[in-house]
């Protein structure tokens, strides 16, 4: 059956949801993450689509744009091809990247002020963070600090300019709005579903049980000793490996291993920063991760 052609509006605004391949991440360090985000400023820098702000995870990624003279789905086969093109070259791995064909959702000028903010709390609600200025990887920082290398190539000035004319005071405004819906719940996603869209199937996430199991059989401990509160080297590197895997793996939030784990999210959200550079940093502990 042939799909159903995605329906593009030059010049309007487009929610783009993308998530990786079931096994596969789309961003494996901070040279992925700065490498995508070039290739949206290079597209924004030569007027092929107008940027409004993005938020990129480990595993999945929104984006809001406008496309100016291609199609969103012809912009979107030249950012992720040359993205799948890379990232398999670097981790020695064929075949797609992502998982099917992205989502999209054509909003109008009036939902842009809302789309953003969810873009910039997501996350804050997915408890990566505990303010949305903290995350590394989304443009919430561009739009407070008109001196961050990002402010140049995105459209903030379009969204700013309904909180005040004066760009100090818009700035802050912005920033208030954004965090005053920090605890409400996730709309962002509420968009998708339209008849120029389908829902993806996900893949089954593994249990935090299961992933505990792994775990433990890994490094030769009792599960239940990942609960403890001892700070013995050999569990403390087991709930630091357990936690990174279920955020970056399995995709779980920080709330949630806080929960599994007994643990306050501050301290998993410690463990998970702490994991993520060991990964990249720390040969054994790679190989631990990569064994799960």
């Amino acid at each position: 059956m042939s799909r159903s052609a995605r329906v593009t509006i030059l010049g309007q605004p487009h929610l783009v949801l993308a998530k990786a391949g079931s096994g596969s991440k789309l961003f494996y360090d901070e040279e992925d993450f700065e490498a995508y985000i070039a290739i949206l400023m290079e597209l924004a820098r030569n007027q092929m689509i107008e940027l409004f702000g993005f938020c990129l995870y480990f595993n999945e990624l929104q984006i809001l744009l406008s496309p100016t003279q291609f199609s969103l789905s012809r912009i979107m086969q030249r950012i992720h091809g040359s993205h799948t093109l890379r990232i398999n070259h670097r981790q020695k791995r064929r075949g797609p990247l992502f998982q099917g064909r992205f989502e999209s959702k054509i909003l109008g000028e009036d939902q842009l002020t809302d789309a953003i903010r969810n873009i910039h709390l997501w996350p804050v609600r997915k408890g990566l963070v505990r303010r949305a200025e903290n995350y590394a990887w989304s443009t919430h920082v561009a739009y407070l600090d008109p001196k961050n290398p990002w402010s140049n190539s995105l459209a903030c000035s379009q969204i700013l300019q309904n909180f005040s004319d004066s760009q100090i005071i818009a700035q802050r405004a912005f920033g208030r709005y954004v965090e005053s819906a920090a605890l409400e719940p996730e709309e962002a996603l509420e968009a998708f579903g339209s008849v120029e869209s389908k829902k993806i199937k996900l893949p089954k996430r593994l249990s935090l049980t299961a992933l505990a199991k792994r775990v433990s059989l890994l490094l030769n401990i009792n599960v239940l000793l990942l609960h403890n509160v001892s700070r013995r080297q050999d569990l403390v590197v087991a709930r630091r490996l357990f936690a990174t895997a279920a955020v970056m793996n399995a995709s779980r939030t920080i709330t949630e291993v806080a929960t599994f784990l007994k643990r306050d999210k501050a301290q998993v959200s410690r463990l998970v920063s702490q994991g993520m550079d060991l990964v990249h940093k720390d040969e054994p502990f790679k190989l631990l991760f990569n064994s799960i």
